[in-house]
């Protein structure tokens, strides 16, 4: 260990950090100095929240926790830390327990390096995702309504023409959702919270009564033992999660009143540790960052949802 330690000492790319149970320095390197020199200039001795972003303190919290429970392994989070123009830099971290020799917690060790530049492309991306996506999915909308038109005019008749427009518009629809779903989470998604193995019980969260109705009806497709506990509003099903302790929450964010964020505000007061999947409409850039302040959010889709994607989700097929 000390062999592989001493490599990083002298990095120019890689932070090397130890603390003590108690979340204190006691070591930085050199890079570590050189890029927060702004914060102090000597971190020996002072906690590490000195130099961690307010929002993500819960992380480094969280990550020690399952350092401590399971010596030895590697665990990783993505944190922000402050930067000197009040802006914060994005860094990734590995973090790993070391025990002394009675096999009790003596230090945290912690490895890490810059993703700023990585992020911003991300968020670029997704914001030209965001605009492009806007402009395509209303022609989309106004072509099938057209279509429905024409099919009821025809009273049922068969018309190939349409049928090969129907056709070709599910398919620019459905390759539009692919790639949408592609850059939300963009392979940097962090799961903090692993999805369970085996799902028996879902709580679906959304304000819209025709989707709930759908996407029942497509889990039951899938599965029918699965038990679906459905809520037009976060209240509710708050209320309810502690009875019905559901293996995975499936939850719409922009919802009136009380939204997705309010219910994941409050299942974090509550104790509650069921894994969340975001159903979404919204790609905003802004909407995916906050999404992963939350540890219990295992993933980021977007309407509509397509079958192969909740199959994924449900079975890993």
């Amino acid at each position: 260990m000390e062999k592989f330690i001493s490599f990083f000492e002298d990095s120019r790319s890689f932070y090397l950090i130890k603390t003590d149970m108690l979340g204190r320095y006691t070591y930085v390197n050199q890079f570590f100095k050189d890029k927060f020199g702004h914060i102090s200039s000597n971190f020996i001795g002072t906690d590490i929240s000195n130099t961690v972003y307010e929002e993500d303190l819960h992380k480094c919290n969280e990550t020690v926790i399952k350092c401590v429970q399971n010596p030895g392994r590697v665990f990783s989070t993505l944190i922000r830390k402050p930067a000197p123009d009040q802006t914060f830099y994005w860094t990734y971290w590995e973090f790993q327990c070391i025990t002394n020799d009675l096999d009790e917690p003596q230090e945290i060790i912690c490895f890490g390096t810059d993703f700023t530049e990585l992020i911003k492309h991300s968020d670029i991306i997704r914001q030209y995702a965001f605009q492009t996506a806007h402009h395509i999915r209303k022609p989309i909308t106004e072509i099938s309504r057209l279509l429905n038109d024409i099919k009821e005019k025809n009273q049922g008749q068969e018309d190939e023409s349409v049928y090969k427009m129907e056709k070709a518009l599910n398919e620019l629809n459905g390759g539009l959702h692919h790639l949408l779903n592609a850059v939300v989470n963009n392979g940097d998604f962090r799961f903090l919270i692993n999805k369970p193995k085996e799902i028996n019980k879902i709580t679906i969260v959304d304000d819209d009564k025709i989707y709930l109705f759908m996407i029942n009806k497509m889990i039951q497709n899938i599965d029918s033992k699965i038990t679906c506990f459905s809520f037009q509003t976060g209240q509710e099903a708050i209320i309810n999660i502690d009875k019905d302790q559901p293996d995975i929450v499936l939850l719409d964010i922009h919802m009136p009143d009380y939204d997705g964020w309010d219910f994941l505000n409050d299942m974090m007061i509550k104790g509650y540790r069921n894994p969340v999947i975001i159903v979404s409409s919204s790609i905003d850039p802004n909407d995916i960052l906050k999404a992963k302040n939350f540890p219990n959010v295992i993933n980021y889709i977007t309407k509509p949802v397509e079958n192969a994607v909740l199959l994924e989700l449900l079975k890993g097929k």
